[in-house]
């Protein structure tokens, strides 16, 4: 995969990086102690004990990088799963023995899973922008003013 990346002057420059690179970090970044013992989720090979330390030690690093975003993530996937739930209420009501009182007391277990999913996709992906150094973050998240 290539993405276009500015140096310090503005020029622009192609980065090559190993999608396995990405899948790797993504599981460290998501699901830490027991990422290797997932890794042929993707096709990976494990590591070794010590490669195993060594991608646990660099996924706390990029993790700490994005640590002042969390609750904004968190924000943006909650967001994204009242929408989700939402959007696909009408389809989930069609499925053969659904009622709208047996989906009303899912709601909020299928919220939590859309919301899950989408945190773990976006802190993956924003942990692994600002290591390939594609964001910068310049700034700190410190709460949402509620509605006066």
């Amino acid at each position: 995969m290539n993405w276009p990346i500015s140096d310090a002057e503005g020029h622009g420059k192609m980065h090559k990086i190993p999608v396995n690179m990405l899948y790797r970090w993504f599981l460290y970044d998501i699901i830490g102690e027991d990422a290797n013992k997932n890794i042929k989720l993707f096709n990976l090979s494990p590591v070794s004990g010590e490669g195993d330390e060594k991608e646990l030690e660099d996924a706390e690093a990029r993790l700490t990088e994005i640590a002042a975003l969390i609750p904004f993530i968190k924000l943006y996937a909650d967001m994204t799963a009242q929408y989700s739930f939402d959007v696909h209420r009408k389809e989930l009501l069609k499925v053969s023995g659904m009622t709208a009182e047996t989906l009303d007391a899912s709601a909020n277990v299928l919220k939590e899973f859309y919301s899950s999913m989408s945190f773990s996709a976006i802190v993956a992906m924003l942990s692994s922008a600002v290591e390939l150094e594609i964001l910068e973050l310049n700034g700190t998240f410190t709460g949402v003013k509620e509605e006066d």
